[in-house]
């Protein structure tokens, strides 16, 4: 299969009823590390291998992962590469980036809410570049072990992802 290397070539691809377009959000903050961040790699990269044909698009993003410029790729190298650097923050509060440090809270509580609407936020405008590209067939793998029960996350209401993945678009396997 070509390389997609402008939108063009992304939307013509994703729009081929041969190809699947498949978004994977590996979801670090609400995934433990150690044993169940392996297996999480383990599971992804077993998928990576197995489950996508060498026509499909495919991309890999992580909560702190820009959510702009999502290009949809057959790169599988750089695929694996993200899945590799997966390790589960859950429980984990200490801040790893700039903006970790500046605009989440220190409480666990805080740290959770700011998580919760992170991963949400990366979630719907991974719907939403899916649905633009208006894909013949596509799916969303979302590996987590879902958010925590605090009062913070509790008091959020999470979107109705099918919901909303039918307003972008209609995704068929």
């Amino acid at each position: 299969a070509p390389p997609i290397v402008s939108e063009d070539d992304e939307r013509a691809a994703a729009q081929d009823p041969a190809t699947r377009v498949f978004a994977m959000f590996l979801d670090e903050f609400n995934v433990a590390p150690g044993i169940n961040s392996a297996r999480v790699r383990e599971a992804a990269t077993k998928f990576l291998a197995e489950s996508i044909r060498p026509g499909d698009l495919l991309y890999v993003l992580k909560p702190m992962d820009p959510v702009n410029g999502f290009r949809f790729t057959r790169d599988r190298a750089a695929a694996q590469g993200t899945i590799a650097k997966f390790e589960g923050r859950k429980g984990d509060y200490a801040p790893r980036t700039a903006f970790e440090t500046q605009y989440i809270g220190r409480t666990p509580a805080a740290v959770d809410g700011a998580r919760a609407q992170i991963v949400t936020t990366g979630l719907r405008e991974m719907i939403m570049a899916m649905g633009d590209l208006r894909p013949a067939r596509g799916a969303i793998v979302l590996i987590s072990e879902g958010f925590s029960g605090t009062a913070a996350s509790e008091r959020r209401r999470l979107p109705d992802w099918q919901g909303l993945a039918r307003a972008s678009s209609h995704f068929n396997l």
